[in-house]
Parts: structure tokens; sequence; C-alpha cells
């Protein structure tokens, strides 16, 4: 009968023990969580530009976005890239969430230059080489964590001699080409809400 009844007591106990570990990992998870239609989404980036080196106005460079405003005012225009008219290869480029947010949300920019693929992922990313004079010839850009549920990324490229290309949408769509050897000169790149957004 002892046995039983200090059974009885070790389960109770682990149940009670387990039921107050979920529920402190419940509310450390929703005071973590961000909630991303009430936020005034920052993205910022800066390119290094051949001749120029890196354009060192990574602070004008931002593109806001409010879901609370229509699409098309100031604040949702695209994030700008490098140059055009200048025949000037873009060779680096930053892009990062400039807003100090901490949920796992990031970039996954990858981009092909000199017949290799550089990838990364992180809230704050840096891809292609600098001082070595080798083109973006293509790049695809995702995005990774929470910020997915709510946004889409898209981007375009300014390719050398053929001007601006389409808008191409998230990580398996890639702008520019991996084969036709073509130099990236520019890149726009913006954020849209998801329709459940």
């Amino acid at each position: 009968m002892k046995i039983k009844k200090i059974s009885k007591r070790i389960i109770s106990i682990f149940l009670t023990m387990v039921t107050v570990v979920t529920m402190l990992a419940a509310v450390t998870i929703t005071a973590n969580a961000v909630d991303w239609r009430n936020v005034d989404l920052i993205i910022a980036g800066q390119a290094h530009v051949q001749g120029k080196g890196w354009d060192n106005e990574i602070d004008k460079k931002k593109q806001f976005y409010n879901p609370r405003k229509e699409i098309g005012q100031d604040e949702n225009v695209p994030l700008f890239f490098g140059t055009t008219g200048e025949s000037r290869r873009l060779e680096c480029i930053r892009i990062g969430i400039a807003n100090e947010i901490f949920d796992g949300s990031c970039f996954h920019v990858a981009c092909y230059a000199n017949g290799n693929w550089i990838e990364k992922r992180a809230r704050q990313v840096e891809v292609g080489t600098t001082g070595q004079a080798k083109p973006i010839e293509a790049i695809k850009i995702g995005l990774n964590g929470a910020i997915s549920y709510y946004y889409d990324v898209m981007y375009r490229v300014h390719i050398k001699g053929r001007g601006w290309d389409r808008w191409h949408f998230g990580w398996d769509d890639t702008a520019g080409s991996i084969s036709e050897h073509t130099c990236i000169e520019a890149l726009e790149v913006k954020l849209v809400p998801l329709h459940h957004f």
C-alpha cells in the first residue's frame, strides 16, 4: 500500500513539474515572439562596386516596410545596390534586418562568382568577394525563420549590356546566370507581405 501511495505521489510531482516547465516555455516563447503585423520592418544594405569599393552609405540605403501602409508609398521602395550606366560590376553585397529582432528570422543569400556559389544565412549577410575583381553573376535570396511566415522577398538584377531583368521571388528563383558569365551591375530588393498577413 505504501509503495502505491509513494508511486502516485512521484507521478503527481512529475506531472506537476512537466506542467510548470511547459507553462514557462510558453511564456518565454510568447515574450520573445515578434508581432510582425505591428513592426516597422527595416532592411538595410551596402554594396561593394568595381572601382569604388564599399559605398559607405549603409545608413541611407534602407527599406522600411510598414504593413499598415499601402504599397507604393515612399517607405516601401526597393533597396538599391550597385550602379547603372557606369559599366561597373557588383562584387559584394551586405544585406540584413536592421531592427533588433532576435527570433531566428534571417536572410538566406547565395551569389555565384567565378564558378562558385557563396551561400550564407544570418540576420546580417555578406556575400561576394572584395579585392579579387570577381563579379557577381547570379544571386538568389530567401527568408528563414518567423519572418518567412509573413513576408516574401522580391529581387531583380541589372545585367551588363541587357538592363533590368524581371522580378524574382524567393529562394527557388535565381536572378542572373551561372552559364553565360554575365556581370551583374545592380540589384534591387524588397519585401512583400504574404496574403494571410
